[in-house]
């Protein structure tokens, strides 16, 4: 049985079962999200995979955010995930007080037994006024119906100068939530941009941007081969001028190499496309952290013997693993971001 800290909540549970407290009544918007939860713990259970999600961003999202959290959490911290799930992010969390809230039976009987874990929707938390040293959200604010209320909420429960540190889709396309064939009746009801987050979160409610981080990079080449074949090439040296000073020293040669030859205008469209094959290395492999093993297998594909330079091919081998955030920002036409972690204080 789970233990139930009283002192916490500011009300009592409509009922108590299998040591979860439920304050929140069934409704059609609880159903449609318990169809969610089932569907997606049905797909870890059979395949081991996230079924909305490739499993290499579920990683990268999971892991930053992480870091993130650790980074600006201290040891001992009151810590609350609104939207906890089955705690896939808070369990991985060491030396914190946790706490989490979902409207989903079949998330909270997963919850690992270092969290306590409640029923109730967002936008009528249950918890005491200024509880928590942080407040965690990640995928979960596009969800909501109110959002004001959730906001309202989240500020209240929130301690004075405390973390709210939220994690969002990053300027998502919302026509496929509204197919007739959709087969959940809520999915996503919002998009977010930087912008967004400033004028609707931080302003209206007190709260004070301490950083932006962009995750969950996925390849988009159709874009890059239509934008660089039109780019000034003054604008992309100076780009790559500013960044290059985040790579290893091989990184910066390969990369002007690249550049260089994508600009000259005597190459044939066969060595162009081999060499946008370069920027379309595979995302699993840079997940992965295996840059100089996905351009050797490119390399080999395309025979490089072809090409006028042959610098790429000598200093594949000494591409460093720390170069993997970097290439994402010199390729930002590729690797376009899908997630937005934000780092927000409370006044």
């Amino acid at each position: 049985m789970r233990n139930i800290t009283q002192s916490m909540y500011r009300k009592k549970p409509i009922f108590i079962k299998d040591g979860i407290p439920y304050f929140t009544q069934e409704d059609n918007y609880t159903k449609n999200y318990e169809k969610i939860s089932e569907d997606h713990i049905k797909g870890l259970d059979q395949t081991g995979q996230n079924p909305f999600m490739p499993s290499h961003l579920v990683e990268e999202l999971e892991l930053k955010t992480q870091i993130t959290i650790e980074r600006y959490c201290t040891a001992g911290s009151v810590i609350l995930d609104a939207g906890v799930g089955y705690g896939g992010l808070l369990g991985k969390l060491n030396n914190y007080q946790k706490y989490g809230v979902d409207i989903s039976n079949t998330y909270l009987r997963r919850l690992p037994d270092d969290i306590e874990g409640c029923y109730s929707k967002l936008e009528d938390l249950p918890y005491n006024d200024k509880l928590f040293d942080a407040v965690i959200s990640t995928d979960v604010l596009e969800h909501v119906i109110d959002m004001n209320s959730v906001l309202c909420e989240i500020k209240r429960v929130l301690k004075n100068n405390g973390l709210f540190i939220l994690r969002v889709p990053l300027e998502e396309k919302l026509e496929q939530y509204t197919n007739s064939n959709m087969k959940y009746e809520f999915v996503h009801l919002r998009n977010f941009d930087k912008s967004s987050i400033l004028l609707q979160i931080c302003k209206p409610y007190g709260f004070k941007l301490v950083e932006f981080i962009e995750m969950g990079f996925l390849n988009d080449t159709i874009k890059c081969q239509t934008n660089y074949h039109s780019c000034d090439p003054n604008k992309i040296n100076n780009f790559l001028n500013n960044e290059l000073n985040k790579l290893s020293k091989d990184s910066k040669e390969i990369i002007f190499s690249i550049f260089n030859l994508l600009l000259d205008q005597s190459l044939t469209m066969d060595i162009k496309s081999y060499l946008y094959s370069f920027l379309n290395i595979p995302v699993t492999y840079l997940q992965k952290k295996k840059i100089a093993h996905a351009v050797k297998k490119q390399v080999q594909k395309f025979k490089i013997n072809r090409m006028k330079n042959d610098l790429i091919t000598k200093k594949m081998d000494q591409i460093q693993i720390s170069d993997y955030d970097a290439w994402t920002k010199i390729f930002p036409i590729v690797y376009r971001p899908t997630e937005l972690l934000c780092v927000l204080k409370s006044d």
